[in-house]
């Protein structure tokens, strides 16, 4: 690859970051990242060309993804600037990869921060304590939304303290249930009877203004 006069350096680069005002650790990291490169090369960058390029960034296997993608990306914004103020009239770097970066592993909340926040949920209003107890209902026994729907009054045991529970298949299986959840279930049951629009046999039924009283 020829270049053109005056020469494009790593210096004229961060000159150029410099103006558009990018923090001195980027600018820091840019120019240790790129002169590792001339290093590698062993002439100026500007005068590189795709196969050495290629060959550097194969020897930088040993490292994370995220560096190689840092790296990556301080060599691509080299010459992408050379490219646009005609020092170079074609980029050696165009064609350079970087591996993907590795999936995070998803974090998730801990039994004492999952009931922290059940025990936040609001219960002011009908629909409130109706989702709450729904929410609840789903977390302290594993059951599927679909079976909290196809639930009726008369599938509470009270005195047993259990749910019978229609599954797949049409199966039927006790569940039992926390004094605490009954307690729930309670107030909402009671809830539910002081609203005169509920006729359905329904445990939990629509609240809002499509199929008021109906099962949800």
């Amino acid at each position: 690859m020829e270049s053109a006069e005056p020469r494009f350096t790593i210096e004229d680069f961060l000159n150029i970051l410099k103006q558009r005002r990018l923090s001195a650790h980027t600018l820091i990291a840019y120019a240790s990242d790129l002169r590792l490169v001339e290093e590698f090369i062993n002439k100026p960058l500007i005068d590189a060309r795709e196969r050495e390029l290629f060959r550097y960034m194969a020897s930088l296997d040993h490292l994370k993804a995220t560096t190689v993608r840092r790296r990556l990306i301080a060599i691509k914004r080299f010459y992408d600037f050379a490219e646009r103020q005609g020092y170079i009239s074609e980029d050696p770097a165009g064609n350079l990869s970087a591996p993907g970066l590795p999936k995070r592993l998803p974090k998730y909340l801990s039994d004492k921060e999952v009931r922290r926040l059940l025990d936040g949920l609001p219960d002011a209003s009908p629909e409130e304590l109706r989702n709450m107890a729904i929410i609840k209902l789903l977390y302290y026994t594993g059951m599927r939304i679909g079976e909290v729907q196809q639930l009726n009054l008369e599938h509470i045991l009270w005195d047993q303290r259990q749910l019978l529970v229609l599954g797949k298949g049409d199966k039927e299986r006790l569940i039992p249930v926390s004094q605490k959840l009954l307690d729930v279930l309670e107030s909402w049951v009671s809830m539910r009877g002081s609203l005169p629009f509920v006729t359905s046999p329904a445990l939990f039924v629509s609240l809002g203004r499509n199929h008021r009283g109906d099962r949800i």
